[in-house]
C-alpha cells in the first residue's frame, strides 16, 4: 500500500487540481537515461516523482518521495 502515506492517485489527482510545480530531467541522465521527475504540492510539503515515458506519451510513474530540497525551493516563502 503507501509506505510514505500518499500513494499515485492522491499524486494524480493533486496535479489535476494544479499543484504540480515543476518538470525535470533526473540529474544523473547516464544511469537514467530519459527519467524526468515531477514535482508536486502535496499540503504543506512537495513530492518528488520520477517517472519515464512510454510508447504514444504514456507515462510511468516509478517512485515518489516527500522532497526536503524541492520544498525549500519551491515553497520557501510560502506557510
Amino acid at each position: 500500500m503507501h509506505e510514505r502515506g500518499i500513494g499515485f492517485e492522491e499524486i494524480i489527482q493533486s496535479i489535476a487540481d494544479g499543484n504540480l510545480l515543476d518538470i525535470k530531467l533526473h540529474h544523473n541522465q547516464e544511469k537514467y537515461k530519459g527519467q524526468k521527475i515531477l514535482y508536486v504540492r502535496m499540503i504543506a510539503q512537495v513530492y518528488a516523482v520520477l517517472y519515464i515515458k512510454g510508447d504514444k506519451d504514456a507515462i510511468f510513474l516509478n517512485t515518489l518521495f516527500p522532497s526536503r530540497k524541492a520544498k525549500k525551493e519551491f515553497l520557501k516563502n510560502k506557510k
